[in-house]
């Protein structure tokens, strides 16, 4: 775990980059979210999917060959099994459903549903393998296809039935992405890392301008510096509620939530099964208030992030609203 100021500040610059950092102890839980485990497909479920778009704009679709949704069109996607990597599992569901091989790029969003329910979609680039056709069709999928883009999210061009309607918005955050030549404004690319974690966890990155315009984020130094860490669990799984949690551990009061930009990074290792299938978001938000007055003796404290390339990166991420969507469902 982070033990200096450098470490800190090293630690931001990697989950600037979207990679992981060493686990820190939690700094904001309960006994009943702490107590519980997550099991793969079995008590939390992990959804892994794909956007991917051709080199003439077409975004891969697949045909479903199950019962409920015969005939109807998806994106290729699907539960993650034990033991798999959110990278494998993308691109096992991807190659089953559509015969294709992808290299992941970027994740392009992170969904959170009612109760243990993620979702992590995944955007990268086809290398290779036979798009399914109508005579390949298995138990996966029927067949897949290249669509045109404005014939699938554009209800009056649209001679397909849509699954569900959930896939427009991950379509069009693909297709922003892909049609952003400028790539320095598109989101860094973020793979998630294989980082094992025993729970279900959020990392909050916390910034707060000073009176002087400084950039100032909020730091723990119980057991070495650490960016605040709570638990996600039961009752509720709600990624708020453990916002809260690490909220009202550093804080008197607050008067105004802060403002949530996306996230920076996603640590999932899901090996061995059973034993590492948690998950850890970091998420980075701002405070707008200066007045937050820190709770005593509980080791909480601003730290300000110096002039440097650092800073200058975070300062280009907010400018440019340059973050993965947390998209709550």
């Amino acid at each position: 775990m982070a033990t200096s100021v450098c470490d800190v500040l090293s630690d931001l610059e990697e989950l600037l980059e979207g990679r992981a950092i060493k686990p820190s102890v939690v700094d904001a839980g309960c006994d009943i979210a702490a107590s519980f485990i997550p099991k793969t497909k079995e008590n939390v479920c992990y959804i892994v999917g794909a956007v991917l778009f051709n080199d003439k704009g077409d975004v891969l679709m697949i045909q479903e060959a199950k019962s409920s949704c015969r005939g109807q069109w998806y994106l290729p996607m699907g539960r993650l099994e034990k033991g798999e990597s959110l990278l494998e599992g993308a691109q096992r569901e991807v190659l089953e459903e559509s015969g294709l091989h992808f290299v992941p790029t970027t994740l392009l969003c992170v969904e959170v549903g009612c109760g243990s329910w993620y979702r992590f979609i995944y955007t990268g680039k086809v290398t290779g393998g036979k798009l399914k056709s109508t005579s390949d069709g298995d138990s996966e999928s029927l067949q897949a296809k290249w669509m045109k883009y404005e014939e699938v999210v554009d209800a009056r061009k649209r001679t397909i039935t849509i699954r569900a309607g959930d896939i427009f918005k991950l379509i069009k955050l693909g297709h922003r992405r892909y049609s952003q030549s400028d790539v320095t404004k598109r989101i860094p690319k973020c793979v998630g890392s294989c980082n094992p974690h025993k729970q279900l966890l959020l990392r909050l990155i916390l910034l707060q301008n000073d009176t002087e315009g400084k950039k100032k984020v909020l730091v723990n130094s119980k057991e070495g510096d650490h960016f605040p860490l709570g638990v996600i669990g039961i009752p509720d799984f709600s990624l708020d509620v453990a916002l809260s949690r690490i909220l009202q551990a550093a804080f008197v009061r607050i008067k105004q939530r802060p403002q949530i930009f996306g996230v920076l990074a996603v640590e999932y290792s899901g090996k061995p099964p059973r034993k590492n299938d948690g998950v850890c978001f970091t998420i980075l938000a701002q405070s707008s208030s200066q007045e937050l007055q820190l709770l005593k003796d509980t080791g909480f404290h601003w730290l300000t992030v110096p002039p440097g390339d650092t800073l200058d990166k975070l300062k280009s991420r907010l400018e440019n609203v340059l973050f993965i969507p947390l998209l709550q469902i």
